[in-house]
């Protein structure tokens, strides 16, 4: 039973380009997802990082036009486990608001809170474009 935490990268070479200079200091990613906001003062901006690059990897955006946009709602709980995920605005597509949600699910589990982050879960409000 190998951890599902330890994900490896594709055959392809493309592992590790987390710090690649077409990053945003905002915290978001080249598919256009970015951190709408938390449900509490979360000042770990490695841990985005991290979590904008796992879901970032399982993003596959249907062909429809670059205006489209949903909100995607969801808990990570302290052992990074997903929780309460959730479409909080659609995008009027049905294909995209799915493609979003399994995005995020396939990119569970994610690294566990900080150790300096005192709640037992954080609250993620992601808008995808």
């Amino acid at each position: 039973c190998s951890s599902d935490l330890a994900q490896e990268g594709p055959a392809n070479g493309e592992a590790g380009r987390r710090g690649a200079p077409t990053g945003n200091p905002l915290g978001t990613t080249s598919f256009g997802s970015q951190i709408a906001s938390f449900d509490s003062d979360f000042k770990f901006g490695y841990y985005i990082d991290q979590l904008l690059s796992a879901i970032d990897a399982k993003w596959a955006r249907p062909p429809l036009g670059n205006d489209v946009k949903a909100v995607i709602s969801f808990r990570i709980q302290r052992d990074g486990s997903l929780a309460d995920l959730e479409v909080a605005q659609s995008s009027g597509y049905n294909s995209f608001d799915l493609a979003a949600l399994r995005a995020v699910q396939n990119a569970s589990p994610f690294a566990p809170l900080p150790r300096a982050y005192r709640n037992d879960s954080l609250g993620v409000t992601l808008i995808v474009r």
